[in-house]
């Protein structure tokens, strides 16, 4: 039954998830061949090279199919050669009736996994057969060729039909470069929630197929990747559709449903994140007015709002709520107090974003009365009571989305994949929060989800973004991804690795003979780790007039009596020198020397001039 209540998809548009149709791709050339004598055990066929199809669809090899697997997922046929993993979808009837659409898809299957549901995927290359025959659930690949086999009179005596492939003409398939893919969850999962606090990335809840208990973390790195993923000491319940809020380190999970019953709860549970990170006991608070899920939450000083949801997971067409309530924090004890109406969204909804900024709650697509909703609307929370004012329609999303990853660092605002309606999404849209409090018009990033994702968590750092988990409307994902604001942006972004010798980085002040020239190195790397040799990376540089001289004093000894200062790039030891000539009317002041690049940041170093 797993089939008709995956998780975080509205039973309403599960078929619709499962059977969306793609854009076509015009990369693929197919043949057609027949092959004959199948009851033996080699063939006429060079194609096949003693490969043998029965009216079974079973095959045996002695020939050259290379690292073969056959597996029988519902509507998916897998193949894998080495480094590649090709999915054959019936987009219409399980392989049974005639004039289907069979689509070909390339993913990436880690090195020793063996299976679709553990591998991942991207959708931006799709490629049709279109045969108007029967389909057995058969296929191969071998080091050249994909290969899939249509019943049309398939038997021991005429053998079956084939279509085959040139694996060059499925093209090269690769995740946006802007996401850099981390250390996979423990799991695959969807519907969780996720927050980062104190340089770890926690996962709380969620489910698959089932409804395993979740809570653990990992932490971050100073270069955004995180380490391994552990489960705290204490795990949460097992719920899922949940969401939550964040006081610092003190965290509260709201609403949410059970698996397999499916059935909504009122729970609102609290935990301290200890020193290490890790998390050591539960505590169950006043309970939500209704048993919701599928809701939203923000925190608003020491008020905590609850919005919308649905109040049935049975019946999610005639249970969504507009219902805002809201409660205090007691600073004590961190428990709360009874919960309050204190308001109503412009419509029934659930799965939708929001978040509370300046004082205004901003609600964000999400499925509604005529279905998924592109509105985008805000209204004002009353500081003294809370009390929920008129909501204003503000720069609708281009297109329907519920169910996205979302989140806001500052004013800018990223929606991540999610649903229409029809199909599940790649897209990454951003907008601003401008001055007044309107939202900016809406842009599509080419930043571009690794694959089709509903469900899925976005989870902001200071200028990272963290993607975990979702589903493709078939199998839950484990993955988590990292991109950061500039990347969204579409502007480049760097790791400085600091200035090099001779000089040293703040705070030491640097100690130098005013007039002489200074060779002044830098290193940066990409996201990827990969070193920066671009001349264009760097805007400008200069010197500042005088400013205050104080803290340790580290003396200079190398100088350089080259005229040429022209920037320049050192692939020998990769780095950037910039032979800097000083002033030696600069005699007594202390400098500021700033390097600005073309990802935004600023680096300085300050210099003292002597005699």
């Amino acid at each position: 039954m797993w089939f008709n209540r995956l998780l975080g998809v509205t039973v309403v548009f599960l078929l619709s998830l499962l059977f969306f149709t793609p854009a076509k791709a015009e990369s693929i050339v197919w043949s057609n061949s027949n092959f004959t004598d199948c009851s033996g055990q080699g063939g006429t066929n060079s194609d096949w090279s003693n490969v043998c199809f029965d009216q079974n669809g079973n095959f045996n090899d002695s020939g050259t199919i290379v690292n073969h697997y056959y597996s029988n997922f519902t509507d998916y046929k897998v193949a894998v050669i080495p480094g590649h993993t090709y999915v054959y979808q019936d987009s219409v009837d399980n392989f049974s009736n005639t004039g289907t659409d069979i689509v070909v898809r390339q993913i990436f299957n880690e090195p020793g996994l063996n299976s679709f549901a553990e591998g991942t995927y991207t959708g931006s290359n799709w490629a049709y057969m279109n045969t108007g025959a029967q389909f057995t659930d058969t296929f191969l690949a071998t080091s050249d060729y994909v290969y899939i086999v249509y019943w049309a009179g398939c038997n021991n005596s005429t053998g079956c039909h084939v279509s085959h492939a040139s694996l060059t003409d499925l093209g090269d398939l690769t995740p946006s470069p802007g996401w850099i893919s981390l250390t996979p969850f423990l799991q695959g999962l969807a519907s969780h929630w996720s927050f980062a606090y104190n340089n770890k990335l926690y996962i709380l809840g969620g489910g698959n197929l089932v409804s395993p208990q979740v809570s653990a973390f990992a932490g971050i790195n100073t270069d955004g990747t995180i380490s391994t993923w552990q489960n705290t000491l204490s795990m949460l319940p097992s719920i899922y559709w949940i969401t939550g809020v964040q006081d610092d380190n003190y965290i509260y999970v709201l609403g949410g449903a059970h698996i397999p019953d499916y059935n909504n709860v009122n729970s609102v549970l609290l935990a301290k994140i200890e020193d290490n990170g890790d998390i050591i006991n539960w505590q169950e608070l006043t309970p939500l007015p209704q048993y919701l899920s599928q809701g939203s939450s923000v925190i608003m000083g020491n008020k905590i709002y609850y919005a919308g949801g649905d109040s049935n997971s049975h019946d999610l067409l005639s249970s969504k709520t507009k219902e805002i309530y809201m409660t205090e924090i007691n600073p004590y004890d961190h428990t709360i107090g009874q919960w309050s109406l204190v308001g109503y969204l412009p419509e029934k909804m659930y799965g939708f974003g929001m978040l509370e900024i300046n004082s205004y709650l901003y609600v964000f697509g999400g499925y509604r009365e005529g279905g998924v909703s592109p509105k985008v609307q805000r209204a004002p929370i009353d500081p003294n009571s809370g009390t929920i004012g008129v909501w204003q329609d503000l720069n609708y999303f281009p297109k329907p989305i519920g169910r996205p990853g979302f989140a806001h660092i500052g004013n800018m605002i990223v929606s991540a994949g999610g649903h229409d309606g029809t199909l599940l999404l790649t897209d990454l849209y951003y907008a601003f929060v401008n001055p007044d409090g309107t939202i900016s018009q809406w842009v599509a990033s080419s930043d571009t989800l690794p694959d089709h994702n509903c469900c899925s968590q976005l989870t902001p750092t200071e200028t990272r973004f963290y993607l975990s988990g979702g589903h493709d409307g078939i199998h839950y994902f484990n993955g988590v991804y990292m991109t950061d604001i500039n990347t969204i942006l579409g502007l480049p972004s760097y790791t400085f690795l600091g200035f090099n010798k001779p000089v040293d980085n703040q705070p030491i002040i640097n100690s130098v003979k005013a007039g002489r020239t200074i060779p002044i190195k830098w290193s940066l790397k990409d996201k990827e780790g990969n070193y920066i040799s671009s001349l264009d990376s760097t805007t400008n540089f200069g010197y500042s007039g005088p400013v205050a001289c104080g803290g340790t004093a580290v003396t200079v000894e190398e100088y350089t009596n080259t005229s040429d200062t022209t920037l320049k790039y050192d692939p020998d030891s990769n780095q950037f020198i910039l032979n800097s000539k000083t002033d030696s009317a600069w005699t007594g002041s202390c400098r500021t020397f700033t390097l600005n690049l073309n990802d935004g940041t600023t680096h300085q170093i300050t210099f003292q001039f002597t005699n």
